[in-house]
């Protein structure tokens, strides 16, 4: 069940540049407060409507849903002053991965992350730079060279667009349509247009109906 935030009390340290955090209502993220401000930085609890002009935001991922980290994500993709998302605790093989393709996520911290790993990125985040573990690059990478090979159907079904069959794919790897506009490089119209032509033509009504039709009719072309 997704978990809703909740009001937690401002922790501040010397001044240094502005990091808030969001976690649910069961959570505590007291460890990496206590972490980061023993390293005097200034901590600020934010409401996910409003996460202010902080440099980073920390999204507490042990506390709260995927799909609620990707619509928070969809909420500050256009023109929020949020400068950079860092996902820690970040469960192995979660789904929590794809975020990385998200422009505004420069950091991902797993759940085993030691305290000088989360100081050492966040760091480089608060420099430009981004930190992400080896096997979610890796991982990241093998799923954009999938994608920009267009799927071929596996039988003579209704004629889809290679621009279709991408989107296709897209929805069945889960992704939203804010990601999926910004790897195809199109808008978010475009894409729900898209989405909207493939529906009708394949005969279906909603992404897992849609997600059931590519596993049974389309492949990657092999390399």
């Amino acid at each position: 069940m997704e978990k809703h935030l909740s009001h937690r009390p401002t922790i501040s340290g010397p001044a240094r540049p502005s990091i808030g955090w969001l976690a649910g209502t069961d959570g505590s993220p007291s460890h990496m407060i206590d972490v980061l401000s023993r390293h005097g930085y200034t901590l600020t609890h934010v409401q996910a409507d409003t996460p202010g002009n902080c440099q980073i935001v920390i999204i507490d991922c042990r506390h709260v849903t995927l799909a609620w980290a990707q619509h928070f994500l969809s909420g500050i993709y256009n023109g929020d002053t949020v400068q950079s998302i860092a996902l820690y605790g970040v469960p192995a093989r979660s789904g929590y991965e794809q975020l990385v393709s998200w422009p505004m996520v420069k950091g991902i911290f797993p759940g085993e992350c030691n305290n000088d790993h989360l100081i050492k990125g966040i760091a480089l985040m608060l420099a430009g730079e981004n930190w992400f573990p080896r096997r979610i690059l890796d991982d990241w990478l093998e799923r954009q060279r999938n994608t920009m090979v267009p799927p071929i159907l596996t039988q003579n079904l209704p004629e889809l667009t290679d621009r279709e069959c991408q989107i296709l794919w897209h929805i069945d790897m889960a992704s939203t349509n804010a990601q999926i506009a910004f790897s195809l490089s199109i808008s978010e119209h475009t894409v729900k247009t898209h989405i909207y032509n493939i529906f009708r033509k394949i005969s279906v009504r909603n992404r897992t109906q849609a997600s059931n039709w590519v596993k049974a009719n389309l492949r990657k072309v092999e390399a």
